[in-house]
């Protein structure tokens, strides 16, 4: 299993790769929004920094990240 560091360090790789894999791009992105309660103070800007590089198939991620920062600073 991944580090969500590590996700997103992949995201990044296959993203800017020019041969990158559309479909294991596609499932990093689902498996870093399947982890969104892990994303806190520690690791939101790694999640941040690819957000740039997200595809419109996978958008509603972004609001699960979004919500997930709401649920957060409530605490």
């Amino acid at each position: 299993m991944f580090t969500l560091f590590e996700l997103c360090s992949l995201i990044r790789a296959l993203s800017l790769g020019a041969r990158g894999d559309v479909q294991v791009t596609k499932n990093m992105w689902i498996h870093l929004g399947s982890r969104y309660k892990e994303i806190d103070a520690t690791n939101i800007a790694s999640v941040y920094c690819v957000m740039r590089y997200i595809t419109p198939d996978v958008q509603y991620l972004w609001r699960i990240v979004q919500k997930q920062l709401k649920v957060g600073s409530k605490c």
